[in-house]
This record gives C-alpha cells, structure tokens and sequence, in this order.
C-alpha cells in the first residue's frame, strides 16, 4: 500500500501540479485578454483623438485656404487701387497743365479786355472830338475843295493802346 499510496501522492502532486500550471496559465490567459482589451480600448481612444486632430487640420487647411483667397482679392483689389491711383495722378497732371494753359489765356486775354477799353476809350474821344469839330464848322451846302483831298491822303500812323486824346473841358 505504500506503493499505491505513495503512487497516489505522486499522481495527487502530479494533479496538483497541472492544476497550478493550468491556474497559472489560465491567469497569465486572462491577464493578457485583459492587457488586450486595455490596449485596444486605448487604441481605439487614439484613434479617435487622431480623428479629432485630422479633423482639426483640415478645419485649419479650409481656413488657411480661406484666408489665401481673402489675401489674394486684397491684393487683387490694392494693385487695382494703385492702378487707378496712378491714372488719377495722371489725370491730375494732365489738368494742372490744362489749368496752367488756361491761366495763361486769361491773362492775355485780360490784357487784351484792357487794349480794348484804352481803344473804346480812345474812339469815344476822336467820336467827340469829331463832333466838336464838325458843331464849329459852319454848316454850308458845298464842300470846300481842300477838305476832299485832306480826307483821302491821311497819314496812316502807328496805333498806340494809350490814349492819344485828352479832353479839356
């Protein structure tokens, strides 16, 4: 019986010890599905949150490209702003010459307005000059012969824009 109750020790412990490697194994099992299930739980929170950046980036690429087609009508319309700057710069000085040529014709014709009145009023005094003459003059119905050739050999002379006549009253 020593046999067979030290071969049922020994079968016992030989049970006894597959069951511990079992348990054992059983254990590190678990351990492991559970380490596993961890890690895929934190995958799945990284790829989620990788979403969330790739989700991020692409809001901040639409805003950059946003903020590219903004800049470029800014500067589409500043280089049309110049442009027109420039024409009207140009335009500006196309008119302070106009302006300038202008300025330059009204004082000549100012100065022309005033040989005009010097003329009027030299006119005006041979007018009444004239008139003088021709009220001391007796009135009689036939010319004298000289007065026919003074009146067609008169002298041209030069023309003065000062008066020449002055009246004494």
């Amino acid at each position: 019986m020593d046999e067979n109750s030290g071969r049922s020790l020994s079968i016992d412990t030989y049970i006894s010890r597959q069951e511990n490697l079992l348990v054992e194994h059983i254990r590190r099992l678990l351990q492991a599905e559970t380490k596993i299930s961890l890690l895929e739980t934190g995958l799945q929170e990284m790829h989620k949150r990788n979403q969330e950046l790739q989700e991020q980036v692409d809001l901040g690429n639409v805003t950059i490209e946003q903020s590219l087609n903004g800049l470029k009508a800014v500067t589409r319309e500043r280089d049309k702003l110049a442009e027109e700057n420039q024409r009207l710069n140009v335009t500006l000085t196309d008119c302070n010459v106009m302006l300038n040529d202008k300025l330059v014709l009204e004082t000549e014709l100012n100065g022309v307005k005033e040989k005009l009145k010097i003329a009027e009023g030299d006119y005006a005094t041979l007018k009444e000059n004239y008139n003088r003459v021709l009220a001391l003059i007796p009135q009689s119905s036939e010319p004298e012969p000289g007065a026919a050739s003074v009146s067609t050999k008169k002298s041209k002379k030069p023309k003065s824009t000062e008066s020449e006549w002055t009246i004494d009253d």
